[in-house]
């Protein structure tokens, strides 16, 4: 991601952050009986991953008002074209997981913290003039971020979520033609990079 990018994606994190922390206060006023309602579940998919082609659901959960959980998982079939009639199927699935801590307002809107696991693997075969090859590659990702969450009164949910991880890639190529098989395997430096999350969904 350019300099640029991210500045305008560090921008667009902090006046997000700024509404929904401003809103806090207001999503979070008491009940009729003196007692704040606060949601306890929260529905989202990923728009970043399905121009992709890879579909990214998350199932967040309200420990307490302020600390929630969350679930990730995602699987989509990517293209990649190897000459101009020949395209491949990449199958992806992603898994992860969230801690959050809400420090302004609750679960329903406001300003959260948190941490972050991510993991993804993507395999593919192809064969052409009698050789087989087959690729396997592993990333995981642990990361931190500073967020904002914002709940409409009907349910329809608004977050987004900056921060920084550090990833690790493993890969695996194997080629075969007839008895003979060559295996090459290959481990990527750690890199740190940029994290951004942006979720859309339904909170109960």
């Amino acid at each position: 991601m350019t300099n640029t990018m991210a500045k305008y994606t560090f921008t667009a994190a902090l006046m997000f952050v700024m509404l929904t922390s401003s809103s806090a206060s207001a999503q979070s006023e008491p009940s009729p009986s003196g007692v704040a309602e606060t949601k306890t579940l929260s529905v989202t998919i990923s728009p970043f991953h399905l121009v992709s082609g890879i579909f990214e659901a998350g199932l967040e959960y309200a420990i307490t008002p302020r600390d929630s959980a969350m679930i990730i998982g995602g699987y989509g079939v990517q293209q990649s074209a190897l000459d101009d009639e020949t395209n491949l199927e990449i199958p992806t699935i992603l898994l992860g997981a969230q801690y959050r801590r809400y420090v302004l307002g609750d679960f329903d809107a406001g300003l959260h913290v948190g941490a972050e696991f991510s993991y993804i693997n993507a395999s593919a075969s192809t064969e052409f003039d009698g050789i087989t090859v087959e690729a396997d590659a592993t990333g995981i990702a642990p990361g931190v971020f500073v967020g904002g969450k914002h709940t409409f009164d009907f349910g329809l949910t608004s977050e987004l979520q900056v921060g920084g991880l550090y990833y690790l890639f493993f890969g695996r190529a194997e080629a075969s033609a007839g008895e003979t098989t060559v295996e090459e395997t290959d481990q990527s430096p750690g890199e740190f990079g940029l994290l951004v999350n942006l979720n859309l969904g339904w909170t109960f």
